[in-house]
This record gives C-alpha cells, structure tokens and sequence, in this order.
C-alpha cells in the first residue's frame, strides 16, 4: 500500500537527507522552477542543512511530495501557494519572511 494521496498528481520534491534521517526538522520550502514534468519545484530544507552540506548532491532527495505531507500536514496547504518567497516553518522566530507554521514535528 502506498502513501496517502492528499493532493492528486503533487510529484516529487527535492529534500534534505537531514529531514529523511530525521537528524534535522523541516525548515525552508522554497518553490524553484520545475526541472522535468515529474518535478514540483519544491524544494525542502532543514533547520540543520549547512551550504557544505547542501552543496553535495546525494545529501538530497526526490520524494514524492504526498510522502512529505504525510510527514508534516503543514504543507499541504503550502503547496498550493502561488508566490515563490521561501516559507519558514520557524515557531520560535516568527518575525521571519515567508510563511510561519507554529507546530512543527521535532524528530530528534
């Protein structure tokens, strides 16, 4: 049995291994143009992800983007967003840019 389907033909996204390995929580979305058909333009970060970190390719990966909302239902309502300011899922800063969800999932 697959994932639960929240949103119909969502893709996939790429995401920190951070939030995968559950060493790091979700943090930044930002929507990117699309570099395939299969491709959202998502793009999930975590509030541990350094540029080293990120500048290495296999540290980031394409899931399907209905796996993530399974994992945070937050973002169910951020796909939907048309403007392409990162969000900041930050409930301890919420004077940030972007969208502020105040209940986010700790992993570790």
């Amino acid at each position: 049995m697959g994932a639960a389907e929240f949103i119909k033909g969502a893709g996939g996204s790429l995401v920190s291994r951070n939030i995968l390995d559950r060493c790091g929580n979700i943090k930044w979305l930002n929507r990117e143009e699309p570099v395939n058909p299969a491709d959202n333009g998502w793009r999930i970060l975590s509030d541990v992800d350094t540029d080293e970190f990120l500048s290495d390719p296999d540290n980031m990966a394409v899931v399907d983007f209905n796996a993530m909302c399974g994992m945070e239902p937050a973002l169910i309502g951020i796909y939907s967003a048309l403007n392409t300011k990162p969000a900041v899922l930050d409930k301890a800063n919420p004077h940030r840019t972007g969208l502020e969800i105040r209940e986010t999932f700790r992993f570790c």
